[in-house]
């Protein structure tokens, strides 16, 4: 069963799309995922088909609001570029969609995992850096580096997986080695694999700018089974 969730944060109207798995008698598991920078679109409602095969709840989240759908890539370039400076308000509108998730009484709140791929991938990042409610997060070629990078005292609670693109030149060997020093200075429970050869988007069947963004069906099958056996393992 699909079903829309609306909600505000602000002044500012999200809808974000949900599977319900039939048949739920009692609260389950559930996975909120996070879209590349063109947010949700008919790709990512294939997106949700592929993920409601694995039996749980799942939504994928609006982060832009119903009056944002961005056409061309400088259009959605445009609207990720205040959230990635602006990690607060990327925080509050994750923070908004997983309560929302939450809320459900099909879900069990116990039991959430955040994926996210590209900018997504960064969203559930921040997720992990503010501990959130969630068991573990999976970031899919996602940019690693915050403003709000955390240091000595700070925790992270859920556990993290980084599937990396070790090309990618969006993202310097200098941004990666920055993600581990942080990732240590808190003790977190965290993987992060390199693909090699591979550079962005290597999930994204649409992607096709070589030595920039490129799919690799390959890539994107081991990718997918590394996060399978993560959400088995979180969900127990």
């Amino acid at each position: 069963m699909l079903r829309t969730i609306t909600y505000s944060v602000g002044s500012i109207t999200f809808e974000s799309r949900c599977y319900i798995p039939p048949f739920s008698e009692k609260p389950g598991p559930a996975l909120i995922v996070f879209p590349n920078l063109w947010g949700p679109n008919d790709y990512w409602d294939e997106m949700l088909e592929k993920y409601s095969t694995l039996g749980y709840v799942v939504m994928i989240v609006d982060m832009y609001g119903v009056d944002t759908r961005p056409e061309t890539f400088d259009e959605a370039y445009e609207v990720i570029k205040p959230l990635k400076a602006d990690r607060e308000v990327t925080r509050q509108r994750a923070t908004a969609a997983l309560e929302n998730l939450a809320a459900l009484q099909e879900v069990d709140s116990s039991k959430v995992i955040a994926t996210g791929y590209c900018f997504g991938g960064m969203c559930v990042l921040e997720l992990a850096r503010i501990s959130a409610p969630v068991l573990g997060v999976v970031s899919l070629h996602g940019t690693l580096k915050s403003p709000l990078a955390l240091g000595q005292g700070d925790t992270i609670k859920p556990s993290v997986l980084v599937l990396h693109g070790a090309e990618d030149p969006g993202i310097p060997d200098e941004e990666v080695a920055g993600f581990m020093a942080e990732m240590r200075a808190v003790d977190a429970d965290w993987q992060l694999v390199h693909f090699g050869g591979q550079v962005h988007a290597f999930t994204d069947r649409k992607a096709n700018r070589p030595g920039h963004a490129k799919y690799d069906a390959l890539t994107d099958s081991r990718s997918w089974g590394m996060m399978v056996q993560f959400i088995a393992e979180k969900f127990g």
